[in-house]
């Protein structure tokens, strides 16, 4: 584990409000990682992996300090934590069917059915769509059918491309399918869940993890309560 906190910058705003005295509180964090820190458990202030890192430093158990003060004592709901080494991947959900695309192995030409290698394609997957990507040493081509007669892969880490003629040696595919059931975070994308206090906590694949985050906390402080107003940085 690499997570380390640049700097720390915690303001407020104050909302128009008529009657009540109310503040949405910003926290801005500054933070450097390797791309096998998979678990930024951000929300976990007690035992996570990211904030036991982070508060070894006087900055960073200054900034942890406040952020508790901020979810224990003043914020009233969590609105957003978004900006760099966030925003750049997609959420997925491990309980729902995500697609996933796959691109093959050059093919060896030779016949209008073509035995690609689809490393990764499993038999359980549904085939969305199969396109041509790179074009073989054959004439112009079109795909007539793939896979079986139920849509799936044919075999894991196989897939059976039927052409109108011979698409020649060096011709790849890519193949979208739907899978369900997936447990294991993809590149590009995260895993989400929610701490205790209502903070997001974020599972990347190792080595695609974000290397470098400048992220921003938005919550509604509760009514009558001051936004904490302090900075940490070397």
């Amino acid at each position: 584990m690499a997570f380390a906190l640049t700097s720390a910058q915690f303001y407020g705003v104050e909302n128009d409000e008529a009657i009540t005295n109310q503040f949405t509180q910003h926290a801005r964090f500054v933070i450097t990682a390797a791309n096998t820190d998979v678990d930024f458990d951000f929300g976990d202030l007690v035992g996570g992996n990211a904030w036991s890192e982070m508060d070894n430093t006087t900055r960073g158990a200054q900034a942890l300090a406040a952020l508790k003060d901020l979810c224990l004592s003043r914020m009233q709901n969590f609105v957003s934590l978004t900006g760099k080494g966030i925003v750049q991947y997609a959420q997925a959900d491990a309980a729902i069917p995500q697609v996933v695309v796959i691109n093959s192995a050059a093919a060896g030409g030779g016949s209008a059915t073509e035995a690609y290698t689809v490393t990764g394609l499993l038999t359980t997957d549904t085939i969305l769509a199969v396109t041509q990507f790179v074009d073989g040493a054959g004439a112009a081509v079109g795909i007539l059918s793939y896979g079986n007669a139920s849509g799936n892969a044919a075999a894991d880490n196989a897939l059976s491309v039927v052409y109108n003629a011979d698409p020649g040696a060096g011709a790849k595919v890519k193949v979208a399918v739907l899978r369900s059931g997936v447990t294991t975070v993809q590149a590009g994308t995260y895993q989400l869940s929610l701490d205790a206090d209502g903070l997001p906590n974020y599972l990347f694949l190792s080595g695609d993890a974000p290397t470098a985050y400048d992220i921003t906390l938005t919550c509604q402080l509760k009514e009558g309560m001051n936004p904490i107003e302090a900075t940490f940085e070397a």
